[in-house]
């Protein structure tokens, strides 16, 4: 099971390295779990406020960094 902080490490990382967030699919394989585990994590990473996405698009997991 993934923990929040190594989500939030992968998607900083990989944002400085491609210029763009990762979908959840590259999160679940990146970490070797499914889909629906990395949307729960997110979805309480988001709720805790370290992490912002905009509703409707891909791409758009932004990490809050004063969190």
């Amino acid at each position: 099971m993934t923990k929040h902080f190594d989500l939030l490490e992968y998607i900083k990382q990989y944002q400085q390295t491609f210029g763009f967030p990762p979908t959840q699919s590259e999160m679940a394989a990146a970490f070797s779990v499914t889909r629906p585990t990395i949307h729960d994590k997110l979805a309480m990473l988001i709720t805790s406020g370290k992490v912002e996405r905009t509703a409707g698009k891909i791409r758009t997991y932004r990490v809050v960094e004063n969190n």
